[in-house]
């Protein structure tokens, strides 16, 4: 017995296979890359300063409209409005846009930004006039998400050729936000200022009122790369623009601006990101050829998402000379770094050494009085020679001249006078020591370099100086604690120098074997804190990846 095959219903008109779309989630799930607000209305945005006349700046004015608990946001313009024929060309998704097919410059790619209003709302209407004629039409996500597979979305025509007095221009209103969304002036003008740039200077765009402006970050200096012959072979005759800012530069500002016709389509560090001072880079460089529709690898994706598709073959050549010129940049701004740091660095160990300087020669002071006062062959010998001033001798007192009774007689030729006598100056004698002069009555702190075989501290007795080697293993490892400024540092170098010091103090002091008792405790003390020293290291690790733990 046959079987009977029931015929099933279909949707199409013959059973070819053919590629069908779900014209509804197509729409959502562009929508879904227009996640935030500022995004959306940039769009809505540069569609305004797409359509303006030709020869003739336009203006945009965004206002975000509260009534009870909806809000909506309304983006209008005074540009060329639209036709019902241009109308019906704007709500076709992934279709040409009309401005670049008439062979102007504009932004306008994909075909997919007029539907941005659904990444956070529900409902999108377009209000437009030209040449006396107004059309209102009206597009919600109930009606997209009630759509069926391979079958257009109708679009609710409010509005058909109505004939207006109002000017040339177009309306475009965000219904419906969703709950949460978040609806900020300053983050939406921000975004604006980053995407618009320059377009900001001709045409007028303001956001409740508020003019949005083109503000560079300030630069201190700037620095232009030609391309070389191997990317101009490819790109043209482009130039890359490094500039290096004034402060540390928010994210959505640091990097690369890639321009196409002045329109910005992605923000890049080439490779860079997260080197130190590449906080510190800023640039551009417009490249018209990455605008080319007909390449077989877009440049840009159509997320929006401001990155280059590496897959391209311009992008291919131009990311690795855009990185080696910014890296050229970075690496001078390293170099000025570590010479801001070192000088800062020398700064701080010059204050600690000249604050424990000075707590040395006070003890120092008193532990010679006490010493000479408990002696008295020591009270009674003669101080040194860099303690006090030679005196000088005593002149004659002056008596006065008797008066002359020969006045007005001829005398004779005078007797020779005795030689005069040059009275000598006070003498101080002073020594050689680690900075400048010193009496023999002060102590000086000095940190060097002498390197890691070095011992911690060491006493120069002819300079009456203690050095602090900065390159013994302690010394590194206290300095990886917060470098010169910080009480770890400063406590390892107050307990070195004050050992050095009471060495120094008992050696001179006279005591029987005090030299080679000295020299022994020295010569351990240094080997144990060779010994400390990876443990001391791995607390200033231990405790920095505590603190980043903490802020993550």
């Amino acid at each position: 017995m046959a079987l009977e095959v029931q015929e099933r219903p279909t949707l199409f008109g013959d059973d070819r296979l053919q590629l069908v779309t779900h014209v509804g989630r197509d729409v959502l799930a562009n929508a879904a890359h227009f996640a935030t607000v500022p995004k959306a209305i940039y769009e809505y945005v540069s569609n305004s300063i797409d359509a303006a006349p030709a020869g003739r700046p336009c203006t945009v004015r965004v206002s975000i409209v509260t009534v009870g608990p909806r809000r909506r946001i309304e983006i209008a313009d005074d540009a060329a409005g639209m036709s019902r024929e241009q109308l019906r060309s704007f709500f076709t998704m992934h279709g040409e846009n009309a401005w670049r097919r008439a062979g102007r410059k504009v932004r306008g790619r994909f075909g997919t930004g007029k539907i941005a209003a659904f990444g956070r709302a529900d409902r999108l209407r377009v209000d437009t006039a030209q040449a006396g004629l107004r059309n209102v039409a009206e597009l919600k996500r109930a009606d997209l998400e009630a759509a069926q597979a391979g079958r257009p979305v109708h679009v609710h025509e409010i509005v058909v050729e109505e004939p207006t007095d109002a000017p040339d221009g177009t309306l475009v209103v965000v219904e419906d936000l969703q709950r949460g969304t978040r609806v900020d002036r300053t983050e939406i003008v921000r975004y604006l200022q980053r995407q618009l740039g320059r377009h900001l200077v001709r045409h007028r765009v303001a956001v409740e009122g508020e003019r949005v402006e083109y503000a560079p970050p300030e630069a201190t200096e700037e620095h232009r790369f030609p391309a070389p012959a191997e990317v101009e072979a490819l790109a043209g005759p482009v130039e890359l623009v490094v500039r290096v800012a004034a402060r540390p530069l928010a994210e959505e500002e640091n990097g690369v601006a890639v321009l196409s016709h002045g329109y910005l389509n992605a923000m890049t560090l080439a490779g860079i990101e997260g080197k130190p001072e590449t906080q510190y880079l800023f640039g551009e460089i417009d490249i018209p050829v990455l605008d080319d529709d007909t390449a077989p690898v877009p440049a840009f994706m159509s997320t929006r998402d401001l990155t280059l598709n590496p897959w391209n073959p311009i992008v291919a050549a131009l990311v690795p000379w855009m990185r080696a010129s910014l890296e050229t940049v970075r690496r001078e701004l390293v170099r000025r770094a570590g010479e801001r740091r070192r000088a800062a660095e020398q700064q701080e160990l010059e204050r600690l050494g000249t604050e424990l300087s000075s707590l040395l020669a006070n003890i120092y002071r008193g532990e010679r009085s006490l010493s000479m006062n408990s002696d008295p062959l020591l009270r009674d010998e003669t101080p040194p020679m860099a303690e006090i001033a030679t005196p000088a001798p005593e002149r004659p007192e002056a008596r006065p001249r008797k008066a002359r009774s020969d006045k007005g007689i001829p005398r004779g030729p005078r007797p020779p006078r005795e030689a005069s006598v040059e009275v000598p100056q006070p003498m101080t004698v002073t020594m050689p020591s680690l900075s400048g002069d010193r009496t023999s009555t002060t102590f000086r702190v000095a940190f060097r370099h002498a390197g890691e075989s070095s011992p911690r501290a060491f006493y120069v007795a002819e300079e009456r100086g203690i050095v602090v080697n900065l390159d013994h293993p302690e010394a590194v490892a206290s300095l990886a604690n917060g470098g010169p400024t910080s009480p770890f540092f400063a406590h390892y170098c107050m307990r070195t120098t004050l050992e050095e010091f009471t060495l120094v103090m008992v050696s001179e002091l006279g005591y029987p074997d005090a030299p080679e008792i000295a020299r022994e405790i020295r010569e351990r003390s240094d080997r144990y804190s060779r010994t400390f020293a990876p443990a001391i290291l791995r607390f200033a690790f231990a405790d920095a990846e505590d603190a980043t733990t903490a802020t993550s």
